[in-house]
């Protein structure tokens, strides 16, 4: 609806169809948040799946052991159809995993009992727009109010880490290798980043996949104590085409890590999430609520409650 700002990257298109009602549903790929971010910053829902529970039979590979397949919708209902028409074990993809899918209940009636996490200093230490923590912190009191016990949680590994920038480039480089040195036109942007990822070194990517491991097994054990963690989905959900920089409350800032800060680790962490729009704003704050693996099916039956409460709504 407005054609300066960015509607959010690789599957930005699919969530500016669906925000602007030309469809109900589309499919997006995310492996750092590209799934999430276009929800945000156009105001619609998406859903990030635990990695292998979607094929991606077909997919060209960005970095194969955290790409994923998953819906943008118009409402959480259209989130589950479209994932309950593509989740499920798939033969011909090697990633693929052969658990039972789960449909969601909607029988729940609030949050009592349910409880959710805040990981610092993750949510404390990025820099945002001071209405993204204006409406995280106002969906907090929400959750409260439907009967939820909200508590903050402080784990080093479960932020995000120079790590993940790692670990996502050493598998990008050899995807792309022989046409980077076959001298293929790629544009710059993506030339610049591409040369960063070709330089990793295979040290760098080990001391990163060991960062990888503990954060999964620090995940696996907040999951213990808690049912889903909270996070903005992104630092900000304005960001102008062409600008390098979005505003924070920090001042402009790099506008890459403010809008994936959130969202990329937690392909790492190997776990789905649900971004959904807050109220207030156009675009809106966006919330993203973190499931443990496998647990798609909850984060969809709590989705679908603060959708029918108003903490979740489209502006």
């Amino acid at each position: 609806l407005d054609p300066e700002l960015s509607c959010g990257g690789s599957s930005g298109g699919s969530a500016a169809a669906v925000a602007a009602g030309q469809v109900p549903l589309a499919i997006g790929t995310d492996t750092g948040g590209s799934v999430r971010v276009p929800a945000a910053l156009c105001g619609v829902f998406g859903l990030k799946v635990t990695h292998g529970r979607i094929p991606l039979t077909g997919v060209f590979p960005l970095a194969a052991s955290v790409d994923t397949v998953g819906p943008i919708g118009s409402t959480v209902s259209d989130l589950a159809l479209g994932y309950a028409a593509m989740a499920g074990y798939h033969r011909q993809d090697r990633w693929s995993q052969p658990v039972p899918v789960v449909s969601p209940s909607s029988t729940r009636p609030d949050l009592r009992g349910v409880r959710i996490g805040v990981p610092v200093p993750w949510v404390d230490d990025h820099p945002m727009a001071s209405e993204i923590a204006d409406g995280f912190a106002i969906a907090m009191d929400a959750l409260r109010g439907l009967g939820a016990e909200v508590d903050s949680f402080e784990d080093p590994f479960v932020t995000n880490d120079p790590a993940v920038g790692v670990l996502a480039g050493g598998e990008i480089a050899p995807v792309h290798r022989a046409w980077v040195e076959a001298g293929e036109p790629y544009g710059r942007e993506v030339a610049s980043r591409l040369e960063r990822a070709l330089a990793v070194t295979i040290d760098e990517f080990m001391a990163a996949a060991e960062w990888r491991a503990m954060a999964r097994q620090r995940i696996l054990a907040a999951f213990g104590t808690f049912d889903f963690l909270a996070t903005p989905t992104t630092g900000s959900v304005r960001k102008r085409i062409g600008a390098d920089t979005v505003e924070t409350s920090d001042g402009p800032q790099p506008y890459r890590p403010v809008l994936s800060c959130f969202t990329a680790p937690v392909n790492h962490f190997g776990c789905p999430a649900i971004a959904g729009p807050l109220p207030g704003g156009n675009p809106p704050p966006s919330l993203q609520l973190i499931g443990a693996p496998w647990s798609e099916h909850r984060l969809l039956e709590i989705a679908s409650l603060l959708e029918r409460e108003g903490v979740f709504r489209r502006p």
